[in-house]
């Protein structure tokens, strides 16, 4: 009888003791700044990741496992701010030398700061974005490159110019195209970049779905379409789930997906189809890059 009483206390007594310890579930939940074997401590807490993103709280308000796992694939890409110690934009803003490295590539201003810039006294903290000296002194500057690059549209490039005048300029020629690449896997992840990615087709005419998107969404922009870069997740042949890469493409206020690398793998058709269309791939947990 009494074993059976003291197994009965018990879990009010650990209640209380975490009661009284001033903690609670969240902030005691083991391992909530680390995941994929890297400590985010330095950008990212759990209990002010959820307390200032409503989204977030309905979602992951109970489950820090679940909050973790949104902002190292979705919330650092999104500029998401998780700890009262950095915000992306800001550090961003505040040093000019980093913004010529990384641009807009938001990610990297949190590997950044965790792996180097802590130790190089730099900081990320501040509430209020200010808008860049850079952007005001190169308004002008930026808008005569645009005139010398011949007006390329926004997410273009010279390369995606070349390439449409070599192929013909029409968005099923460069779908075709894009889909027709020697599959690598160069990039495994968003972080690299959407002009990076599709450098490495163009000049090399190979690359893996993030690069086969990148170049069809760059051809898209410049054909003059509303194109945006995506990543997310597929499920897997084998179960689980594998990231991806593909493109919407907005027309009449419709969303299109087009996803060359399906066609390269399954052979069929990822041109201009849409979401939860019967044999496509089922797109889960996407965000746009641009």
């Amino acid at each position: 009888m009494m074993k059976r009483m003291v197994l009965r206390l018990l879990p009010g007594a650990v209640l209380f003791a975490l009661l009284i310890s001033g903690r609670t579930l969240h902030a005691h939940a083991a391992g909530t700044t680390v995941y994929g074997g890297v400590d985010y401590a330095a950008v990212y807490d759990f209990d002010f990741y959820v307390a200032q993103h409503a989204d977030l709280n309905a979602m992951y308000g109970n489950n820090p496992a679940g909050a973790i796992w949104h902002f190292v694939n979705f919330g650092m890409n999104e500029g998401r701010q998780a700890c009262a110690a950095f915000n992306a934009d800001v550090y961003k803003n505040r040093y000019d030398d980093l913004y010529r490295v990384f641009g807009e590539n938001k990610r990297s201003y949190y590997h950044h700061y965790m792996n180097y810039g802590i130790a190089e006294n730099r900081s990320g903290a501040g509430g209020t974005v200010q808008q860049p000296a850079r952007a005001q002194a190169n308004t002008q500057t930026q808008e005569n490159a645009q005139e010398q690059t011949n007006a390329l549209p926004a997410g273009s490039s010279t390369q995606a110019r070349a390439k449409l005048s070599e192929i013909g300029r029409d968005l099923a020629a460069a779908y075709n195209w894009s889909k027709s690449l020697v599959w690598t896997n160069q990039y495994a992840s968003p972080d690299a970049g959407t002009r990076a990615m599709a450098n490495t087709g163009f000049s090399t005419g190979t690359g893996g779905c993030y690069v086969m998107a990148a170049t069809f969404y760059e051809m898209a922009r410049d054909l003059g379409y509303d194109a945006h870069h995506m990543s997310g997740y597929v499920p897997r042949r084998g179960g689980g789930m594998a990231i991806h890469s593909w493109v919407e493409v907005v027309m009449d206020g419709v969303i299109y997906v087009v996803d060359p690398d399906f066609a390269y793998e399954t052979g069929g058709n990822g041109y201009l189809i849409q979401y939860g269309q019967p044999g496509t791939w089922r797109y889960q947990n996407y965000y746009r890059m641009n």
